[in-house]
């Protein structure tokens, strides 16, 4: 089980010839409750390595980011928040990105070639893209059209948190909302902020 994105630190620009393991290790041993690590894989290659992690225990969330650096190693490395992606809004009927299938009025289509669904369909025709008509996939980055949605869907949410319509809640205010009943089976104390059995 993985905590929420607003626990997930990450360590950057960590050399690519260290291994994973040395890597958490190292993380493990300035932060206690790091826990649900992974290495950040990126479509080009890249010669270091992120690695994103979960910090259960507020208080040292707050310290490492206060910090900002970590030790790997003999290296002094930097360590960022967790920033997820935006999520692209698009349907798995036509294809066309803005909408979900729900609100879809047309026919389902193949993802691939986007000739009409059938039952038994097989796709022999090339890739097409429902944005563009372009050869690609229709969700692709490749797309220009999607390309340029992603764009400014970016900036349409960094200037509503700008203007304050919408904010990113902190990692004690997520904590509250993801709240579960505990087991009655196990006993808990609260230590530090964090519980343990």
């Amino acid at each position: 089980r993985s905590l929420p994105d607003c626990c997930a630190l990450v360590v950057r620009y960590a050399p690519a010839d260290l291994s994973n393991e040395f890597v958490y290790r190292e993380i493990n041993k300035s932060i206690s409750s790091a826990s649900s690590f992974s290495k950040i894989n990126y479509h080009r290659p890249r010669s270091t390595n992120d690695y994103r992690f979960c910090v259960a225990d507020a208080n040292e969330y707050e310290e490492i980011l206060k910090i900002g650096r970590i030790a790997i190693g003999h290296l002094l490395l930097p360590i960022t928040a967790f920033l997820p992606g935006l999520k692209l809004t698009y349907c798995a009927n036509c294809w066309i990105i803005g909408h979900t299938k729900p609100e879809c009025k047309m026919n389902p289509r193949c993802r691939k070639c986007l000739d009409n669904w059938e039952f038994n369909h097989r796709c022999q025709k090339p890739i097409l893209c429902a944005q563009c008509e372009g050869p690609h996939l229709s969700t692709s980055i490749e797309c220009p059209v999607v390309y340029n949605y992603r764009i400014t869907l970016k900036d349409q949410v960094k200037k509503a948190i700008n203007d304050g319509l919408i904010n990113q809640p902190s990692i004690n205010q997520k904590r509250e909302a993801n709240r579960y009943v505990e087991d009655e089976r196990f006993e808990t104390k609260q230590t530090n902020g964090t519980k343990q059995a």
